[in-house]
């Protein structure tokens, strides 16, 4: 799925042929075109390349980039997720599908994921439990209206099979507050049945479920618990007044400190926040991953990586720098000195056996996880935006050409 799997840890932990060793006689293998550009993570399964773009959803051969079906009513800027034997693809008007992964044909869908005027689906579909999860956003209210009813965050459940709605978790309350919209994709603690999900700015009205780490019910989609780490961030483009946008737009991460179950997540206000996944209390954060921010560009914008040690984190620094950092899980302190990258990067860092691939604008970065060292990189012409790059067989299968 968008991150390799529902803890969002961007980690291939099964991956044989890609290792620090090998890492070093990476060539490019193919290009192919797609309709649109594809910002999201490439799936990949059955030998096949699962990609969602603007212009359609695609199906390409992972052995020589062939082009084996492509649907251009399935357009959209989320990852598709791969779960026993089907696909499941959240497009941009928010219809959910089920699909035959060899022939590109319907099973179930479209099912609408939020009904709202001007919502949208830029939340990536993550299947668990027989259940199909996405969140919920309305981009166009924000940038570019002044009315704001109903633009209520959330989360929406689905049976697998069926496509029947099961729940919904508003972020927020039906009256008053407004926005904290789940831009990101949600994570799945399947062990202890609970939902994660983190949410953006209010639009209008300012509360205390926007900036927040939400912990919800599985089965029920009843809250059990939200955290808040930035307040007063009420924000959007014609906005009266405009707050800093320090929100999250990045999934979170399920990870261990020993004993302790944790979940972490980056924001917009170049922080990050380790949280006790059954309390929500703060175990530790850091507010200084990079040292500028604007509305457009800045701090963390895409998810970081996890490997059982470390996080793998980039924080944008306008106008044309990021920083990135790898942070001990247990303390939250560098583990080597943060590399200053020359580009904003808009997609995230994915990982395999120590080998840590960075997207950095254009360029797909190669480097030793455990130094920070530079192995090697590769020019895609075109930015790589809100995806990461997959791992998978000594491939490495990354989607580029944002125009911004």
């Amino acid at each position: 799925m968008m991150g390799y799997d529902v803890k969002n840890n961007y980690h291939n932990t099964s991956e044989k042929v890609l290792t620090l060793a090998t890492a070093p006689m990476l060539k490019e293998k193919w290009r192919t075109k797609v309709d649109g550009f594809p910002p999201g993570t490439p799936v990949i399964a059955e030998g096949r390349v699962f990609v969602q773009a603007t212009g359609g959803t695609f199906a390409i051969s992972l052995a020589n980039g062939k082009v084996l079906w492509s649907r251009s009513d399935l357009a959209g800027t989320s990852s598709i997720a791969y779960s026993d034997g089907f696909i499941y693809v959240h497009t941009g008007p928010a219809d959910l599908y089920r699909v035959n992964p060899v022939d590109g044909k319907t099973l179930w869908g479209p099912v609408r994921t939020f009904a709202t005027k001007d919502c949208d689906g830029e939340s990536s579909p993550i299947v668990a439990n027989g259940m199909v999860f996405v969140g919920h956003s309305c981009g166009p209210v924000e940038i570019g209206s002044a009315d704001f009813t109903g633009a209520l965050g959330g989360v929406e459940a689905f049976d697998a099979n069926t496509g029947k709605p099961l729940w919904t978790y508003l972020t927020v309350p039906k009256t008053g507050e407004n926005g904290a919209m789940v831009w990101s994709t949600v994570t799945v603690d399947v062990e202890n049945k609970v939902v994660f999900a983190a949410t953006g700015n209010n639009y209008s009205v300012q509360g205390e479920n926007s900036d927040s780490i939400h912990a919800i019910d599985m089965m029920t989609g009843t809250r059990l618990w939200k955290k808040q780490v930035h307040n007063d961030d009420t924000w959007s483009l014609f906005g009266v007044p405009t707050g800093p946008d320090t929100d999250f737009g990045a999934n979170p991460i399920l990870a261990q400190i020993d004993g302790t179950q944790v979940v972490g997540d980056g924001t917009k206000g170049s922080s990050f926040h380790v949280m006790d996944r059954k309390t929500g209390n703060i175990i530790w954060e850091r507010n200084d991953l990079s040292t500028s921010h604007n509305q457009a560009n800045g701090g963390v914008l895409m998810n970081g990586a996890y490997d059982g040690a470390n996080f793998y984190v980039v924080s944008n620094q306008p106008p044309n720098m990021a920083v990135l950092h790898a942070m001990d899980v247990k303390t939250g302190k560098d583990v080597w000195p943060p590399k200053t990258l020359s580009k904003l990067t808009w997609g995230a860092p994915s990982l395999a056996n120590d080998v840590l691939i960075v997207p950095s604008d254009d360029t797909v970065l190669v480097m030793n996880a455990k130094t920070g060292e530079m192995i090697t990189m590769f020019a895609t012409g075109g930015t790589i935006a809100a995806g990461a790059p997959a791992i998978v067989d000594g491939n490495v299968v990354v989607g580029s050409g944002l125009d911004y």
